[in-house]
């Protein structure tokens, strides 16, 4: 890769996508997932995995996003891989999200992928249950709207 500043390659596949070029911005991605040791901002690895799904190519996405996760196993990282997961229906989703809430419990959108997932799995059981543990953790006032016992009971 010419670039190796995360600044750049990051810049580089925005102005890609901008440029409706997605053919690039899916070979970028390709690449940066054929080695992955070689990119040490989990930043520029999550631009690259959101991008990769834009493009459609999700066995890319995916592996972007756990070397993400490898790099920085912050909140939004392991939300992303969870999201990430979940959407594709792989296992391991649920445990992820989880992990993701477990490291910041106070921010609604791990409770709100959680909820997602599990209805989407058809489980709207642990669902509801999940949103009254939401609304423990994160208070009634701060429950957020997507997540009102009324949209899942």
């Amino acid at each position: 890769m010419l670039f190796r500043s995360p600044i750049v390659v990051g810049r580089f596949l925005l102005l890609l996508r901008e440029l409706n070029r997605p053919f690039e911005v899916e070979a970028l991605a390709r690449r940066m997932a054929s080695d992955p040791g070689q990119w040490t901002d989990a930043g520029e690895v999550r631009l690259a995995s959101m991008l990769a799904v834009e493009a459609g190519n999700d066995k890319v996405a995916l592996k972007l996003a756990r070397r993400c996760v490898d790099l920085s196993p912050t909140f939004h990282n392991e939300l992303w891989l969870g999201r990430l997961l979940s959407q594709l229906k792989q296992p391991k989703a649920e445990e992820t999200i989880r992990r993701a809430i477990s490291l910041n419990s106070s921010d609604g959108a791990g409770w709100i992928a959680l909820v997602e997932h599990l209805e989407g799995a058809g489980r709207h059981m642990q669902a509801v249950a999940t949103v009254a543990e939401a609304e423990m953790s994160l208070g009634p006032a701060h429950l957020p709207l997507s997540l009102d016992r009324k949209s899942v009971v």
